[in-house]
């Protein structure tokens, strides 16, 4: 069972533990951590879901992220994310932006950073079934790639166009 801690719309954490898959009240909040990668010479990290997954498979995402746990802040939240779906881990994590994933829809709350100074240190892949691929590719060439799964008739995640805004204006990491 994932339990998460509860904030308020403002980011205040209530004290209440909520669980994973079980309505959350009105009102309240959970953290979620989004980490792009970029390396030195670069390459952006797209990572594509597994094909076993009932809801889009094979869907591309730009960030390694999941949920914050119980006791974990979201920096915290975004380091273990980024070792567990890509086997990185960044000598740095800088803060880009926090805010809803979809006002009134959904009780997330994002927080993205950038990861930089990277070192490979286990496999990836992500935890129990996620079957995560990760895939280099270089930032150049990123575009063209998307447009290839989009005629393919892969749905993007939105998300992945905020990542590569936030990439393409940062200066060389």
């Amino acid at each position: 069972m994932e339990l998460w801690d509860a904030y308020t719309r403002d980011g205040v954490k209530t004290g209440e533990t909520l669980v994973r898959d079980e309505q959350i009240p009105k009102g309240r909040y959970h953290l979620v951590c989004e980490v792009l990668v970029r390396h030195v010479d670069g390459e952006y990290l797209c990572m594509i879901r597994s094909r076993q997954k009932p809801n889009y498979p094979l869907y591309p995402e730009c960030t390694a992220g999941g949920s914050a746990l119980k006791g974990e802040d979201v920096l915290a939240c975004a380091r273990r994310e980024l070792l567990e779906e890509t086997g990185y881990e960044a000598a740095e994590m800088k803060f880009l932006f926090h805010g809803p994933s979809s006002p009134g829809l959904t009780s997330e709350s994002l927080s993205f950073y950038l990861a930089t100074g990277l070192r490979r240190v286990a496999a990836g892949g992500g935890v129990e079934n996620e079957n995560i691929t990760v895939r280099e590719a270089p930032l150049d060439d990123i575009d063209a790639w998307l447009a290839a799964r989009v005629e393919q008739g892969i749905a993007l995640d939105p998300r992945i166009y905020t990542g590569l805004y936030f990439l393409k204006c940062q200066s060389p990491v």
